[in-house]
């Protein structure tokens, strides 16, 4: 390496280092300023084409809102809804040690008629050592279990029930294919996803009762890859395929409207690459689990499982734009509430919060829930606490073993860098 110091001089930022200097080199070294020159190179000649290109899909897309108007719609003046809830779930950030994992899962329901305390159901996790640190998969099952659980409780009282996220728990039928591999976890995914999805002897799950529950349930996606609507009326736009139906109904729709309900299927089975594939999919979260092909088999399920299958058949789904300025959102309802869809989204325009564009009482019970990334970390930090308060009322001196105590609590057992 050179001996020779440059310096850039407008910025004083050097850029070649002596060996001997080495030690004291910070790990925040700032960006080359040969490499912002060639990054903001890009830029400049990017972002004039860019800004053109969404001004004309913009432009283009207020345009085509005829195309639309068939199955664009207008909400009227119903009633909302005075007692509802919000419901989400989270999972503490999985904390790896040598003493074991440590993690937490909680399910929040957060109502916004203050007559209504929330429900909140929390678990610390702690899986010993040598069964490894559990997938995600695991801790998704144990917090849908819990979100779920907290559900049922809320519908008691409400007269209706909005869900952070989609309707139709798609993705659990995938990750029952790997319960064998934490069948030494207690409880055990196979148990956890029974208490959620399977009736047995006569037994309702969770799932089930939230089904059958007077109150109705509203699943209200973060995100939405569908692109039914822009394939269906758009085609002849040529949209990038960046932009979903949600950014095209953001744009088409006045505050107040809402597209015509569309059943599930249709926009699930459109995402697969093709035919093959998407049918393929389709049969995974409904024949195949009420049909118990190989997929429940090799998980070691005896049963049927009804309630996914259930939710996806008769799940139907709509873009809704509650106020101006703000994007629409997907909103998910099972076909048995399509007559009270007029009280559902004026419930969601009622407690709209424009900022986070979700409903408040489902921003609470999202904030809620994200607190539980702490709890693992502040089980480590006290655990190591009160190993070290132990050793000392014992009169440990052992500088060595001290030195373990701490090794133990950081990352996997290794030292910061």
């Amino acid at each position: 390496m050179s001996n020779e110091i440059r310096k850039n001089s407008d910025l004083g930022i050097r850029t070649t280092f002596t060996y001997d200097e080495l030690a004291g080199v910070s790990s925040d070294l700032p960006i080359p300023p040969k490499m912002i020159e060639e990054s903001m190179k890009i830029i400049e000649s990017e972002a004039e084409k860019q800004f053109d290109d969404i001004k004309k899909i913009s432009g283009d897309l207020r345009e085509a809102r005829s195309k639309l108007e068939p199955i664009i719609h207008t909400i009227d003046d119903t009633v909302p809804y005075s007692d509802f809830y919000g419901i989400d779930g989270g999972i503490g950030f999985p904390s790896a040690t040598i003493g074991g994992t440590y993690s937490s899962a909680v399910g929040i329901a957060y109502p916004t008629n203050e007559k209504f305390e929330p429900f909140i159901r929390v678990d610390p996790i702690n899986i010993p050592a040598g069964l490894g640190a559990p997938h995600q998969n695991y801790l998704q099952m144990w917090m849908k279990k819990y979100e779920s659980l907290v559900a049922v409780e809320a519908s008691q009282n409400a007269d209706c029930i909005f869900l952070d996220g989609t309707l139709v728990p798609s993705i659990f039928a995938r990750y029952l294919r790997s319960a064998k591999d934490y069948e030494l976890l207690r409880p055990d995914f196979l148990t956890m996803f029974k208490e959620t999805f399977v009736n047995s002897n006569g037994n309702k799950c969770l799932v089930q009762k939230l089904i059958e529950s007077k109150s109705p349930i509203v699943g209200l996606p973060k995100r939405s890859r569908s692109r039914n609507i822009i394939n269906d009326r758009l085609a002849f736009m040529n949209l990038p395929y960046s932009i979903s139906d949600l950014m095209a109904c953001s744009m088409l729709l006045e505050p107040g409207e809402y597209i015509a309900p569309m059943d599930y299927k249709t926009l699930y089975m459109e995402q697969a690459e093709n035919d093959e594939h998407a049918k393929w999919h389709w049969d995974l979260i409904t024949k195949f689990l009420r049909e118990k092909d190989e997929t429940p088999k090799i998980a070691g399920l005896e049963e049927n499982v009804e309630t996914i299958p259930y939710l996806a058949e008769n799940s139907f789904v709509t873009y809704y734009k509650p106020v101006r300025g703000s994007i629409a959102i997907r909103v998910e309802i099972l076909e048995k509430e399509k007559s009270n869809l007029g009280k559902i989204l004026n419930t969601i325009k009622k407690d709209f919060d424009k900022v986070s564009r979700l409903p408040f009482c489902v921003l609470m019970a999202d904030r809620y829930s994200k607190s539980s990334n702490h709890i693992p970390i502040m089980i480590q930090k006290a655990m190591e606490t009160k190993l070290i308060r132990l050793a000392r009322e014992k009169g440990v001196t052992d500088d060595d073993f001290l030195w373990f105590i701490n090794t133990m609590f950081s990352s996997l057992g290794s030292q910061d860098i």
